[in-house]
């Protein structure tokens, strides 16, 4: 566990997976392991830009400590991870790309960390890193464990088969393409044109 006041350094890998969840936000290991890397970034990061930009405690009637204090409560505060874990990876990613001041930065984080929406940790998807070409990794359905969900075949026969978590992932994407393009097609036959 992080104290809050110190800067831990954060090995390469670990920052590569910040980047894939700020890019994907599909949360894939224990939340409180991914909870603690996310708190040594955001204490680093919020560090970084006190030294940096320095801090204006007259906007925000609370000094820098206690504020970073609060963010990290807040984050401590999730169960499991906030809805917005994408975005608050993606704050904490490209940080200075995103604000100037401290404090803006801090509101931003405490915004992010204010929601009540949590996400499930989704085991059904591992991390492959393909090539080390700058920061090229990806998520793929797991093809194990199978999972327990099953279906019929769609041969017309009774029979049911178990389905790994990849064939149900492509057989979901197939399904709701589907379903896109009926709900499109029955939207081009309702439409008239009077003259």
């Amino acid at each position: 566990r992080t104290s809050g006041n110190a800067n831990l350094p954060i090995p390469p890998d670990l920052e590569r997976f910040l980047g894939l969840l700020s890019k994907t936000g599909v949360a894939c290991y224990s939340w409180a392991v991914m909870r603690e890397l996310i708190e040594a970034k955001l204490v680093n990061v919020v560090d970084e830009f006190h030294e940096k930009n320095g801090f204006v405690e007259q906007k925000c009637k609370r000094n820098f400590e206690k504020r970073k204090s609060d963010l990290i409560e807040l984050l401590r505060g999730f169960e499991m991870p906030p809805f917005t874990l994408q975005r608050l990876a993606e704050v904490l990613i490209h940080s200075e790309e995103q604000y100037k001041l401290t404090h803006k930065l801090m509101n931003g984080i405490e915004k992010l960390l204010s929601v009540t929406g949590t996400l499930p940790i989704c085991s059904d998807f591992e991390i492959v890193y393909v090539e080390d070409i700058g920061d090229v990794i990806r998520l793929e359905p797991a093809e194990s464990p199978k999972s327990n969900h099953l279906t019929k075949i769609e041969n017309g026969c009774e029979d049911l088969m178990e389905l790994s978590p990849a064939q149900e992932y492509q057989n979901t994407n197939a399904h709701n393409n589907i379903q896109e393009d009926q709900s499109q097609a029955e939207v081009s036959n309702q439409m008239q044109i009077d003259f």
